[in-house]
């Protein structure tokens, strides 16, 4: 299917508004993070979880999504994922502790079973084009996502506190079920009825093995990024009525380079061992300036700006990797299955654990420390994953 083409302009709009729904759930939860802390009692390690048990979900329901996606198809298993999460924004918001951690679950549900089908579903109906899809999809991702952590702090003073603020991230799955079905009548790539590829299989590969563990290590940085960042500027130095800018300008400017990975990939394979290796530098240069505190102003925003940079270029490179990787929709699937679910299982950890090492250290120094020693595996792994060509006699 052509991207310029009448049905693919509309099959995109569709799938804008799903990968809206995809990011933002979760990102107001790091800048709203005092205010949800302060009004349920919760300690920084149990805050955690509100990031944890998603990247759990995620891991868990991964190699099952491929199933379900053969079974049910696209046109009804994403609006129904679509359902989920919006079912979860509210309990969430509305229904105390109890409801924040099964709202949060049922949000994970919904964006785990997406994460998996979404690349199937582009390396279907885009294979001559996978780049500049990819790069689409992960730039619509982050563009919501940014806003609503940008967003969500002064629309919590605005509307009467967090939980009305989270709840108003509800409209973007009731505006994307209607887009989808809209655009599933103009017809998608026809679905073949294979049987997936087991985990036992795609493990059997060294690459795919270094692709899960280069998603587990970048989705740890990411998502104790998105937790603990506004705490850790504010040890800095930061105002508190500047958290919410500064989230958005590090989502905002992943944008670019969500966007130019996946082509950059595609188009240059020789290169992409030192793609891997750019990932993790940037990254742990963004972490450095967090060491000192307090933090002049320009360098809370350079540390910002390059932490976004780091975190675009990381979640494209996984993302790409494995649609790359498959050669057809079957492996394809199993290599999505496979990468996010260990690389989920392995990660979900991460916000928690970091939240217990500042309560136990009382700063976010030996918390950092720790994230800028974790870039150097995340880097090795991104480099061993691009080694198919060897393994295989094919691009990776």
């Amino acid at each position: 299917m052509q991207l310029k083409s009448k049905k693919g302009i509309v099959l995109w709009a569709g799938l804008v508004l799903v990968c809206f729904s995809m990011r933002s759930p979760m990102s107001p939860v790091g800048p709203l993070v005092f205010q949800i802390k302060a009004s349920l009692g919760l300690s920084a390690g149990f805050a955690g979880l509100l990031t944890t048990i998603p990247l759990l979900i995620f891991g868990a329901v991964s190699p099952f999504a491929g199933r379900l996606l053969n079974r049910a198809g696209d046109k009804t298993l994403i609006p129904a994922c679509l359902g989920l999460s919006f079912t979860g924004i509210f309990l969430r918001s509305y229904a105390g502790i109890s409801g924040l951690l099964l709202g949060t679950g049922l949000i994970g549900l919904g964006i785990g079973i997406l994460n998996v089908t979404i690349p199937v579903f582009l390396r279907a109906n885009f294979p001559e084009r996978i780049g500049v899809a990819m790069g689409v999809y992960t730039m619509s991702m982050t563009l919501l996502s940014a806003l609503s952590a940008g967003f969500c702090v002064p629309l919590s003073d605005a509307i009467g506190g967090w939980g009305n603020a989270l709840a108003a991230f509800a409209v973007l799955p009731v505006l994307a079920i209607p887009a989808w079905l809209l655009a599933a009548r103009q017809g998608f790539a026809k679905r073949e009825q294979t049987q997936s590829m087991s985990l036992r299989e795609v493990a059997k590969s060294r690459v795919n093995r270094c692709i899960a563990l280069f998603m587990a290590l970048q989705s740890a940085l990411f998502f104790c990024m998105i937790a603990w960042l506004p705490s850790t500027l504010l040890e800095c130095g930061a105002a508190k009525e500047d958290m919410g800018l500064l989230m958005l300008l590090m989502q905002l400017v992943s944008l670019s380079t969500n966007f130019l990975m996946p082509i950059l990939l595609q188009r240059f394979p020789k290169k992409r061992g030192r793609l891997a290796l750019l990932c993790g530098v940037i990254y742990a240069v963004g972490f450095s300036l967090l060491l000192r505190a307090p933090l002049p102003a320009w360098g809370r925003v350079l540390s910002v700006i390059l932490l976004g940079l780091a975190s675009g270029l990381s979640l494209s490179f996984a993302l790409t990797m494995i649609t790359i990787r498959g050669r057809d929709r079957r492996e394809t699937a199993g290599i999505s299955a496979f990468s996010q679910c260990v690389g989920y299982l392995l990660a979900a950890p991460a916000p928690a654990l970091l939240g217990s090492l500042y309560d136990a250290a009382g700063s976010f120094f030996l918390p950092v420390l720790a994230l800028i020693l974790l870039c150097v595996p995340t880097a090795l792994f991104g480099i061993w994953a691009t080694g198919g060509e060897k393994e295989t006699g094919r691009t990776a």
